[in-house]
């Protein structure tokens, strides 16, 4: 069925999507939007400034730049891209050193990662480097938070299984002795006591 519709979409997108479904759930690779916005490292700025201004795609604040064959090579924040000379090739002013997510990196390592500290959105590239897409944090936390609730209901659950059981075996000891340090004090303690038991 998926290959019948990958004709129906634009080549790019389709082998984009292909890329995303070789990864496992809950991996990077399948979380990642292909859908942003990457330009070639060879075009001037002004030729990537109109792509992004003509771009339907998903902006994640950043501009990845890559190489003819896919290979992610630097990436620019919007603003950065904006503010820079139309004139300039675009490999003269992006960032080369760019943070990324591996394709098979799993959820509780994608959100460990301690590059959101500093990225709104992060790469994922596959084995070879190429960009499969980008991860958004918000989206990260999102799914991170619906992972988790399913374990703490089992914990919640066993922590009041726990409780039951406490509260037999106490139960089943009697009603508890306390003794009194002076005459009468043990009176209001005893009372406590059977309230307790």
């Amino acid at each position: 069925r998926r290959e019948l519709l990958f004709p129906l979409l634009a080549p790019e997108l389709a082998d984009q999507l292909r890329l995303m479904l070789r990864y496992p759930e809950n991996t990077a690779g399948a979380m990642a939007d292909p859908l942003v916005l990457a330009v070639a490292e060879d075009i001037t700025v002004a030729d990537a400034q109109r792509r992004l201004r003509g771009s339907g795609l998903h902006l994640h604040y950043y501009v990845y730049v890559i190489s003819r064959d896919g290979v992610l090579t630097g990436v620019l924040s919007i603003g950065e891209l904006m503010a820079a000379r139309g004139k300039d090739a675009l490999a003269a002013v992006m960032l080369r050193d760019v943070v990324r997510l591996d394709g098979y990196a799993d959820l509780a390592t994608v959100e460990a990662h301690p590059a959101w500290r500093d990225y709104d959105a992060l790469p994922v590239v596959d084995s070879g480097h190429r960009l499969v897409g980008a991860i958004q944090h918000k989206e990260v936390r999102q799914l991170a938070g619906s992972a988790a609730r399913p374990m703490m209901a089992t914990f919640v659950g066993l922590s009041e299984l726990y409780w039951a059981g406490l509260t037999r075996i106490l139960r089943s000891l009697g009603p508890l002795e306390v003794s009194g340090t002076g005459e009468g004090d043990d009176a209001p303690a005893r009372k406590e006591a059977d309230h307790v038991s």
